[in-house]
């Protein structure tokens, strides 16, 4: 015969909704169900996102092996024996054990099983798995307050402590086990019977505005006589303490109470507040413990007066025999030497040991040596450790093994001595009695638990059963205005009887009506009810949600997708959205994904900006085209690549397209794909023509690197020609030449700046025909520099002899014949410099040298350089000075001469280099302007001045401050824009900064250095000139000059009162500027004769060593706040 085909188990939809329904209802329980099938170890855990450590799905299929590991290591053997005894088919009770909950907590859990078999065999388990980690904790905090009423006890009828000192000892205890806000103990005053005294206080109290005596309110004296125990969860509305909430309750803000009163031979002698600064419900244990405190309090009040003592001690003691033997744990109290010194009763009856027998013995005694191996296991621990222990215990009793949760502790004397340990114990194995209570208190919710709820109520036979807080912030109503209210109240009437209605109709109900607020307001919401049993009556379960905010999101979403469309038609950029169509797996490889989306891909899309764009008329002839429609398979694919690499999103790529009418643009381009399970299903995409933009860069690169006069290459691009070619060529050798015309401040001055700047411009066309490889450029000015790459000392002589020479030949301007000639210095790389501003500065050097000896060309010689080695040092060392600290500033103070008040400051830069030490200004400046260094150089002390400035207004000391600035700097067209920046960022006056410039700023390039003063003197910046009477301008240029001050040399002033020439020149220039409309500043006052005089010929300001030397910033700043005392007085 055939084999019979294998049966397969199969479960039917009735049996899964079945299984569902079970889980929810187990769920709500706090269970969760097991189902294990011992042959092959299969485990079914429902629900099993709630049980040990799993967090996902309703049921979870696993094995018990794989479970264990969640299982504590101490608990797994009892586990296997317990399922080992199971398979067997021996039948087992519960079993407590403690697992990893997915808090990452050990949580206890509670077991249970029943054996199913199949054709006299076992076939599999069933059972349940409840978390019961709230109930031990409760029972823990049982114990614990149980082990404080012990020790207040026993430190309560201690002859040591004081009866103030246990009031306040007790109230601090206390109200530390309930964890209360605060404890205030009132008693009753001997001599008046209706007056009471605080006692003793704990908490949040602020003593100075609490009462220490108070009148008994009579409402509430009656409620505790009457009841002794009176509990307020929320005082505000307890009539009961209507008559303390204004004199006591509302100033300290107390909300909730548990009050006791304290007895005394039964008449009322005091009370005992535990204090809520919010509603609290006080739990019964709560209740039970405050009654125990009141108590102690009772025989504390005892020992207040001295004829009661003994009689109080005796009480106590009593009450401490009574709590301990009538406490519903195991109490028992050992000596050093183990031997039992006090048992209650509770642990005589659960160990069947003669109480009077024990006492005395030691564990080793015990008739079970299992039963003294646990009571002694951790004597020792709390011996060494000297602090309480908290286990759990599993004693072989005989009525068999009871699991215990025992308190041990050390017990001292009133001198601090250990003499003992004491242990309560509580039996956690029966959970019986706590269980059912449990599930008749859950019972009322478990119908809830059918259905998803935000807000919830329960209602049946007209009226409301149950509600949950969120109804009751919906609607805006209390619990105690809607249990027992009609539930269709809670709709606005036009839909009541509607709403009414389909209660009547159906099993399941899902509807929407408007809802309506306890304010009369109403709302949209949704309707889920469900019918359902509770206890015998028919009631439903009936969920409500808000959809206000569906309703607005849903508005906010169609004036949204208005907007978008509006958007996107009225934008100048090309929007677009392709469908990728099948969608595109993402797990394909480059060249496949490229290929799928060259063939899947085509316009769904458009706006008519990208129509435009693309050379259509109307967007709609877009819509439908494939990718090389429009881009073609080349440019398509390279831009394919990139958006696949970059994670379907390209931000801002910018590349070339020549477009379907043949015009080569650029665009800018973003590209965004969504991708849904894996799949890439659309792109989206923005561009727009950024030709003109790209054109615009190109034309202010060209003019940030070339000489607008010449067209030649400029400074700029000089030095970062020179720099690229030492970092990416250091091994090979190159020339730089400087080139300075001869003659042409002459041909300047004779001929006017026209003339002039026709010969610098036929300089480049000259010389290019000569320079082969080399790079000409113009540095400002009648300077010119040649890079001459791959050169030696032979090479550069022979390029720079033919250049001398073309330059010497006349030159044709506007029918005029002009001879100028020039002086050439030559530096080599690496031999003279290792950068561009030592190259430039030895090629300058060099130049200097031809010019001044008529030589035509030379190249650098360091024999002719005398400072070279230590120049080179400093010259490299500027840059770091500045980042490293080693520059600052000194402030040298500026007076008014008919006031003697303090104009001011000039800011004066200092060197401390930490090998040479104190570099003088006049040693590093030259240095510095022989480079580019000199233009950084001044904005660091440009900026440093500003800073102190900034730091001087914010202290309310307004003042000016004078910095000296490098010719270099006038003819640098950048500058004012850095200049523009920093007065910005500092948030500083403009007039507040003086910038001092010399004569000789202006001999360079007179017009280019004054279209930069106008400038600067358009920001705000006072201009002042400096050293007058040292330089070589004329008084027209000092008049175009927009000057606020001039400034007299110093090597005139000093020689006034010895030189009647210098005192002329002095008393001139005074004059001069005067009638210019300038300010008169002197420098170099070194004596009093010399500042009178000053003052007598009509100068407006003086600076000097007798005024007073340069100062650092600290001192400047004292001399500032002292401003209103004459400083040259």
């Amino acid at each position: 015969m055939p084999a019979k085909p294998a049966s397969r188990r199969t479960h039917s939809p009735l049996l899964s909704l079945g299984r569902s329904l079970i889980g929810q209802l187990l769920e709500a329980d706090g269970l969760a169900s097991w189902e294990w099938e011992p042959r092959t170890d299969r485990l079914r855990l429902t629900p099993a996102r709630a049980y040990l450590g799993r967090a996902a799905g309703e049921e979870l299929d696993t094995t018990f092996q794989h479970l264990l590991r969640f299982v504590h290591s101490r608990d797994r053997s009892r586990v296997r024996d317990w399922l080992a005894a199971l398979a067997r088919g021996e039948p087992r009770g519960e079993l407590r054990c403690r697992a990893l909950h997915r808090s990452g907590r050990m949580h206890h859990y509670l077991l249970t099983a029943d054996l199913c078999t199949g054709r006299r065999r076992l076939r599999r388990l069933l059972g349940t798995l409840q978390d019961v980690t709230d109930r031990v904790a409760t029972k823990r905090r049982m114990l614990r307050r149980q082990a404080v009423l012990l020790q207040l006890a026993r430190d309560v009828q201690s002859p040591l402590t004081g009866a103030d000192q246990a009031l306040q000892q007790l109230a601090g205890t206390a109200r530390k086990a309930i964890a209360a806000d605060r404890v205030t103990v009132w008693l009753l005053q001997p001599d008046a019977d209706n007056r009471l005294y605080c006692a003793a206080r704990s908490g949040r109290h602020a003593a100075d505005d609490e009462p220490g005596h108070i009148d008994w309110p009579p409402n509430y004296a009656a409620a505790l006589s009457a009841n002794r125990l009176l509990v307020a969860n929320d005082c505000t509305a307890d009539p009961r303490v209507a008559d303390l909430r204004r004199g006591y309750l509302e100033p300290l803000g107390i909300r909730a109470l548990l009050d006791v009163a304290i007895l005394r031979d039964g008449t009322l002698a005091g009370v005992i507040c535990f204090e809520q600064l919010a509603p609290r419900q006080w739990a019964l244990d709560e209740q039970q413990f405050a009654v125990s405190v009141a108590d102690l309090l009772a025989v504390v009040r005892e020992r207040v007066g001295r004829q009661a003592a003994e009689q109080a001690l005796a009480r106590s003691e009593a009450l401490l025999e009574d709590l301990i033997n009538n406490a519903p744990s195991a109490v028992y109290v050992k000596d050093l030497e183990g031997r039992y010194l006090l048992v209650n009763r509770w642990f005589e009856q659960i160990t069947q040991l003669d109480r009077d027998w024990l006492l005395g013995r030691s564990d080793d005694q015990l008739p079970s040596p299992e039963l003294a191996a646990v009571l002694r296991s951790h004597d020792a621990d709390i011996l060494a450790s000297r602090s309480p222990l908290e286990v759990v215990e599993r004693l072989p009793l005989p009525g068999g093994e009871r699991t215990m949760l025992s308190v041990k502790f050390p017990l001292f004397d009133g001198s601090g001595d250990l003499y003992g340990t004491a242990t309560i114990s509580g039996d956690i194995t029966d959970y019986e009695r706590t269980l059912v209570q449990l599930r008749e208190s859950e019972a009322r919710f478990r119908a809830l638990a059918e259905a998803s709820f935000e807000a919830m109520m329960i209602h049946g036979d007209g009226r409301i059963i149950e509600v949950n807080s969120n109804l009751l912030r919906m609607f805006g109503y209390s619990r105690e205005q809607l249990l027992g209210a009609n539930p269709f109240s809670l709709v606005i009437p036009e839909d009541r009887e509607r709403v009414e209605r389909l209660s009547l109709q159906g099993n399941t109900l899902h509807y929407e009506a408007n809802g309506l607020r306890a304010d009369g307001s109403n709302f949209p919401i949704e309707v889920k009810s469900r019918a359902t049993d509770l206890n015998g009556m028919s009631v439903r379960v009936v969920t409500a949600r808000d959809l206000t905010d569906q309703r607005n999101a849903e508005r906010a979403l169609r004036a949204s997708e208005e907007r978008y469309r509006a958007f996107i038609a009225a934008s100048a950029e090309a929007i677009w959205r392709a469908d990728v169509e099948p969608p595109m797996p993402i797990t394909l490889g480059l060249e496949e994904q490229q290929e799928w989306l060259y063939r899947n891909t085509r316009i769904s899309e458009c706006n008519q900006s990208m129509a435009r764009m693309y050379g259509f008329e109307f967007s709609d002839d877009a819509i439908g085209l494939a990718m090389d429609d429009l881009y073609g398979e080349r440019y398509f694919r390279r831009i394919a690549s990139r958006f696949i690499r970059l994670g379907y999103h390209v931000t801002e790529t910018e590349t070339p397209y020549r477009n379907r009418r043949g015009e080569f643009v650029w665009l800018s381009s973003s590209f965004f794909g969504t991708v849904e399970n894996g799949h890439l299903c659309r792109i989206w995409g923005v561009q727009r023509d950024v030709t003109e933009r790209r054109r615009h860069i190109a034309e202010l690169e060209h003019q940030a690197t070339h000489d607008p006069l010449t067209g030649l290459y400029n400074r700029k691009w000089l030095t970062a020609a020179v720099d690229s070619r030492i970092s990416d060529d250091p091994d090979v050798g190159f020339a730089l030449l400087f080139i300075d015309l001869d003659h042409f401040k002459e041909i300047n001055d004779a001929l006017g700046h026209h003339i002039g700047d026709l010969l610098l411009a036929q300089i480049g066309p000259r010389l290019r025909p000569l320079l082969g490889e080399a790079r000409l450029a113009r540095l400002g000015g009648d300077e010119f520099a040649v890079l001459l790459p791959d050169a030696d000392a032979r090479e550069a002589e022979t390029l720079a002899r033919s250049l001398v020479e073309a330059i010497r030949q006349p030159f044709e301007i506007a029918g005029l014949r002009l001879e100028a000639g020039a002086s050439i210095g030559a530096a080599l790389f690496p031999e003279h410099g290792q950068d561009s501003n030592t190259l430039m500065r030895c090629a300058d050097i060099a130049m200097y040298l031809a010019k001044r000896d008529r030589l035509g060309w030379a190249l650098y010689r360091p024999e002719l350089d005398e400072h070279s080695p230590r120049r080179l040092a400093l010259i490299t060392d500027l840059g770091p000075a500045m980042r490293d600290n080693q520059l600052y500033l000194m402030f040298q103070p500026k007076i008014d001469l008919h006031s003697g008040h303090l104009t001011g400051f000039e800011a004066l830069l200092r060197w401390r280099h930490p090998v040479h030490g104190s570099v003088p200004p006049e040693q590093f400046i030259p240095l510095a302007e022989m480079g580019e260094v000199i233009r950084p150089l001044t904005l660091w002390v440009i900026e440093q001045a500003l800073m102190q400035l900034q730091e001087w207004y914010r202290q309310g000391m307004a003042t000016c401050v004078a910095v000296n600035i490098s010719p270099r700097n006038l003819l640098d067209e950048d500058y004012p824009e850095q200049l523009e920046r920093l007065l910005r960022h500092y948030r500083v006056p403009a007039d507040a900064l003086q910038l001092e410039i010399t004569e000789g700023a202006l001999i360079a390039d007179p017009e280019r250095a004054l279209a930069v003063i106008q400038r600067i003197h358009a920001l705000g910046v006072r201009l002042a000139i400096d050293d007058f009477g040292t330089g070589y301008s004329s008084l027209s240029y000092l008049q175009r000059l927009p000057l606020d001050t001039l400034k007299i040399d110093m090597s005139f002033v000093r020689q006034m009162l010895l030189s009647h020439a210098d005192a002329m020149i002095v008393h001139s220039t005074i004059g001069l500027a005067h009638n210019l409309g300038l300010r008169v500043v002197a420098e170099g006052v070194e004596d009093a004769a010399t500042l009178e005089m000053l003052r007598e010929i009509g100068c407006d300001e003086a600076q000097g060593y007798h005024i007073a030397r340069p100062l650092p910033a600290a001192q400047a700043t004292m001399r500032l706040r002292e401003a209103h005392t004459p400083l040259g007085a």
